[in-house]
């Protein structure tokens, strides 16, 4: 019943009226009360300090929210159907760039589909434009100026792109505040992810040349990322939690926030996390010829699951050709290989 939406807005809606309807009764009640109050102490003409000001306003905002909600379930249900849905050609030669400023955006694959497409809700207040140049797509949805009442209680649609096939030529996202959700493998030469104020989650992503993902007040996580080159990953304030990473130059960057990871490192590679005040944990189990070096500034280092003493490490195993660096100021660090 609770994942039930229009359950919940009947629910909440019931008991708004509930009270709009109890709530009169009740300062009613209150007033014989505070008169009598009145009569052994002082008024105070603080309106702050007014109770029957006070229960007004109360009432004002709970009749307020009863008459707004319905209004606006109404307009999300509108929304709901009149999606707007473009369709393209797209092959596996082909690269998608997509750009929004406040929209959420997921990537589906569908096998049996002809045609990609990009849709998307809520068309009176975004425009949804899909150009496709060459072997270039481009899906952009740009907001349209709405001033009308109800546009400070609307919700940003999400923008859904369905691929024919789960592999491509390069791969481009970008949005200042929603977050991006890839439930699919995919695959391309190149792909770029990045967000200012919101999350990246991803399930297997794979590249011959390189996968960046890149978010300031994010988190970050994936099942799987495998590049045949280079690997960058890195938030200012959000964890990066990431299942399985593989590559040849990998890079993982956090400044407040933490790091846990599993890597595997092509042989002669090498291996970058850094962070100002989170904690980093890699696991490189099963490496070899490796050089390992780890210093924090006050932090804790701890070696294959035993702590070191002093505030900085380093190891070598076989030829030492893959190079191993873990950084924090303030955090601590976890190795094990």
């Amino acid at each position: 019943m609770i994942k039930d939406s229009k359950t919940t807005k009947i629910l909440l809606l019931a008991i708004l009226l509930i009270v709009a309807l109890i709530y009169p009764i009740q300062c009613s009640r209150d007033k014989q009360d505070e008169a009598i109050r009145n009569e052994q102490t002082s008024k105070v003409p603080d309106m702050l300090h007014d109770s029957k000001a006070n229960k007004i306003f109360m009432l004002v905002i709970v009749l307020g929210v009863a008459l707004i909600y319905p209004m606006q379930c109404s307009r999300s249900k509108q929304d709901g159907a009149s999606r707007s849905k473009q369709t393209f050609a797209f092959t596996s030669n082909d690269s998608l760039e997509i750009s929004t400023v406040a929209n959420e955006i997921s990537i589906e694959i569908d096998p049996n589909a002809k045609e990609a497409s990009a849709s998307i809700g809520g068309t009176e207040n975004v425009n949804l434009r899909v150009e496709k140049t060459g072997n270039r797509v481009t899906v952009r949805v740009i907001p349209v100026r709405s001033f009308h009442f109800f546009s400070f209680f609307s919700n940003s649609s999400r923008l859904v792109i369905t691929l024919p096939q789960d592999t491509l030529d390069n791969l481009t996202i970008s949005t200042t505040s929603g977050s991006i959700d890839i439930m699919k493998d995919l695959t391309a030469s190149t792909i770029n992810i990045k967000t200012i104020s919101s999350r990246i989650d991803t399930l297997n992503l794979k590249a011959t040349d390189a996968i960046l993902l890149s978010t300031i007040s994010g988190s970050i996580s994936s099942y799987s990322i495998i590049s045949d080159n280079k690997v960058s990953i890195g938030s200012t304030s959000g964890n990066l939690d990431l299942n399985e990473i593989e590559g040849s130059n990998v890079t993982l960057h956090s400044i407040s926030s933490g790091i846990d990871a599993s890597v595997k490192l092509r042989e002669g590679g090498t291996l970058k996390a850094s962070s100002t005040s989170g904690n980093i944990d890699l696991n490189l189990s099963g490496a070899s010829n490796l050089s390992v070096s780890a210093s924090s500034t006050s932090g804790n280092i701890e070696i294959q699951g035993s702590d070191q003493s002093g505030h900085s490490f380093s190891d070598k195993t076989g030829d030492g050709s893959t190079s191993v660096s873990a950084k924090t100021i303030s955090g601590n660090i976890e190795l094990m290989y």
